[in-house]
């Protein structure tokens, strides 16, 4: 292993009865895929496409979207909160049985931090949203690191670092059929 390693982290929270159920992991790899798949082999609920209610699962021959009980699309967003961090967090939830219920939820949040001393970069981005593109797993984006200057950071133009490669269509989840 390299002394410039990624890691992630994941918080995987289950709402269920009115009592909060957390797990946490993290790891470390040379790659931000490889630290994607490190992570995702230690998850619930993204650990692969076909258990995870943030991706698309095959019926016959088609991929279709799984709907929560609220009638919302399974989906993660992409977002980033500072120059060296990227997060996917994913959330579905339940309706209370009644008044005096409360819903069952699951949250899930995976965090990618860079080697220190370097911000992800749009390249970053394109493997993450690649390789969970490729796994039929629904990632909402509505911007890339080089699209985001925060406050004092230098040399953004080092995040522009994937001109010319077509990265996997933003999924829109208010756009989706609940069939």
């Amino acid at each position: 292993m390299s002394k410039h390693q990624y890691t992630a982290t994941i918080r995987e929270t289950t709402y269920l009865a009115g009592m909060e159920f957390i797990r946490q992991d993290r790891v470390k790899a040379d790659t931000i895929v490889e630290a994607l798949e490190a992570i995702m082999q230690k998850s619930q609920t993204i650990a692969n496409r076909w258990s995870s209610p943030f991706a698309k699962s095959k019926s016959g021959n088609e991929y279709k979207n799984q709907f929560d009980y609220r009638g919302l699309p399974g989906h993660l967003k992409l977002d980033q909160h500072n120059p060296a961090v990227l997060t996917l967090r994913g959330t579905w939830g339940g309706k209370p049985q009644s008044d005096q219920h409360v819903a069952p939820a699951i949250v899930t949040d995976v965090t990618f931090q860079g080697p220190i001393g370097h911000c992800l970069s749009d390249m970053d981005a394109y493997h993450l949203l690649t390789h969970l593109y490729v796994n039929h797993f629904n990632v909402y984006y509505d911007r890339l690191p080089s699209d985001r200057i925060f406050y004092r950071e230098q040399n953004t133009s080092k995040k522009n670092d994937a001109q010319g490669l077509s990265f996997p269509p933003s999924f829109d989840p208010s756009n989706q059929p609940n069939v």
